[in-house]
C-alpha cells in the first residue's frame, strides 16, 4: 500500500499527471525489464548479435513510440548492470518501485 499513496503523492505535486501517465510507466517498466534481461543475455552470450541489435532497435523504438507526445522523458544507458532506463516526468525523477 506504501507505493500506491506514493504515486498518490506523485500525482498531487504534478497537476498534469493522470492515470493515462501511470498506465504509460508501467509499459515502459515492462520494455525496460525486457530490454535489462536482453542487455544480460547478450553479456553471457546467449543471444547472437544480429539477433540482440534487432530485438534491442525494437523495444528502444516502441519505448521512444510510447514517450512520444507525453511529458516523460527517458534516458538510457548500455551497460546492463545499472539502471538501463531512467524515466522523468517534468524533470523529476519517476520511481519504478512505485508501480
Amino acid at each position: 500500500m506504501k507505493h500506491f499513496t506514493e504515486i498518490i503523492y506523485f500525482g498531487q505535486i504534478h497537476a498534469g499527471f493522470k492515470y493515462d501517465d501511470y498506465l504509460t510507466a508501467r509499459k515502459i517498466k515492462r520494455l525496460w525489464l525486457k530490454l535489462q534481461r536482453l542487455m544480460i543475455a547478450e553479456v553471457n552470450g546467449e543471444v547472437t548479435p544480429e539477433n540482440y541489435l534487432k530485438k534491442e532497435r525494437k523495444l528502444r523504438a516502441t519505448i521512444k513510440a510510447l514517450v512520444f507526445g507525453t511529458r516523460f522523458i527517458v534516458e538510457t544507458q548500455s551497460d546492463p548492470r545499472g539502471r538501463v532506463i531512467t524515466l522523468y516526468y517534468e524533470n523529476s525523477q519517476f520511481n519504478f518501485d512505485w508501480i
